[in-house]
């Protein structure tokens, strides 16, 4: 199934870990309504669709887990712009393109 809107609705929330569940749908948008959103992980579902521009706008955002679903096209420039991500799993999905020289090896 998708995820449900609240999600998107917990200002204070630091840390969401939804890994190997069996999500699916886009990789939801409001998810960047969390600005103190630290850790957000959900690798090993059935998320498709293009990553959300809006995720690089996550301030205080360090780790990004998106590994293991079928998210295709590009990695947006607002993630590989965002200095607080040290941590970028996006391993396993359709994405195309190079590697942005930005991004640490």
């Amino acid at each position: 199934g998708s995820l449900p809107s609240q999600l998107g609705e917990l200002p204070v929330l630091a840390s969401l870990v939804l890994d190997s569940n069996r999500f699916g749908g886009s990789v939801p948008a409001f998810l960047a309504n969390n600005s103190q959103l630290a850790f957000l992980s959900m690798q090993d579902n059935s998320f498709s669709g293009r990553i959300p521009d809006s995720l690089g706008s996550l301030q205080h955002l360090t780790t990004l887990s998106l590994a293991g679903n079928a998210i295709f096209g590009l990695v947006p420039n607002s993630i590989v712009n965002n200095s607080a991500i040290q941590t970028l799993d996006l391993s396993g999905n359709n994405l195309s393109g190079s590697i942005p020289p930005s991004l640490p090896s």
